[in-house]
């Protein structure tokens, strides 16, 4: 007869013979018996049902050979929202929303020097009526935002959820399933029954992109192809096609830098993810550019205006 298993006793084995961590346990449990974690504390002597323990622990397994917890759970959060993921698309991390608080400050720019010029404008010609309503109209120009290899659509939608009617998002990515994993997100993030709060373009790079943008937001492939297989196993269980930058891991920032002028406006800004250790090779392709560092103090985004 197989032993039953208390709460207790079921996360000391995930933890010592699956090697899980607390944080990933808690986790585990919470969607797989859809409690939440004042249950995890008040029930830990409970029963576990065996139909439920053989389901976690085929997870636990899962998950010790290198499967993201987040592709069993499909869940991550990320800028306060919880996302949809699965094995289409990177799972976003807490460094890539240095991305989105940086387009943030810079679309907040946008919109100070609209009004500016648009308070200059009206000042130059006094009570033209006709003037005036031009001025209106500018005010309500909205800013439009690239997020140029979107994956899950993180970034482009935290961006609009952040700003509402005041952006125009667009979201494109290169692989269908990955739009299709932005479409589940647009919906859930942004309440869009429709998908028609952001744009879904499939397009590699900028091939199907139309128009020109003030922000362009990426988080391109930037790992060099020969150090895939040295990552760590559930980083290597996540899409190839989103990691791999080529042979220097820089061949997707050349694209961006030879095509740039084609999509971005005037004074608008390029804001991208880069690797730790690109900082020198991406500021020699866009000059004068910034870079910040991530949480733990690695250089991670740069950002670039188009003078």
């Amino acid at each position: 007869m197989a032993k039953n298993f208390s709460l207790k006793e079921l996360i000391s084995t995930l933890e010592n013979v699956y090697n899980m961590q607390y944080f990933d346990i808690k986790k585990l449990l919470k969607f797989c018996l859809k409690v939440d974690d004042k249950y995890l504390i008040i029930h830990n002597d409970e029963i576990i049902n065996d139909s439920k323990k053989k389901e976690i622990l085929k997870y636990a397994v899962q998950i010790k050979e290198g499967i993201p917890i987040q592709y069993i759970t499909n869940e991550q959060s990320f800028m306060g929202n919880v996302f949809f993921v699965n094995n289409s698309v990177l799972i976003p991390q807490p460094d890539t929303e240095i991305v989105v608080q940086s387009a943030i400050e810079k679309i907040n720019e946008l919109i100070k020097e609209n009004k500016k010029a648009n308070q200059k404008i009206k000042k130059e010609h006094n009570t033209n009526d006709k003037i005036n309503d031009k001025i209106n109209d500018n005010t309500n120009d909205k800013i439009n935002v690239l997020d140029l290899c979107t994956g899950s659509g993180a970034i482009g939608i935290s961006i609009k959820k952040h700003y509402g009617e005041k952006v125009n998002v667009t979201l494109s990515d290169i692989s269908n399933e990955a739009l299709n994993v932005a479409k589940i997100n647009s919906r859930r993030i942004l309440n869009d029954e429709r998908n028609c709060k952001v744009q879904f373009v499939q397009s590699d790079m900028f091939n199907d992109i139309k128009g020109k943008f003030d922000v362009i937001v990426s988080n391109p492939p930037y790992i060099k192809s020969e150090m895939i297989e040295k990552l760590d196993k559930d980083v290597r269980n996540e899409p190839h096609i989103a990691l791999d930058g080529g042979t220097d891991g820089l061949q997707y920032y050349k694209i961006i830098k030879s095509r740039i002028d084609n999509f971005l406006n005037e004074n608008g800004y390029l804001i991208l993810e880069i690797g730790y250790d690109q900082k020198e090779e991406i500021q020699e392709m866009f000059k004068n550019s910034n870079c910040i560092k991530d949480y733990a103090g690695n250089d991670r985004v740069i950002i670039w205006k188009r003078g």
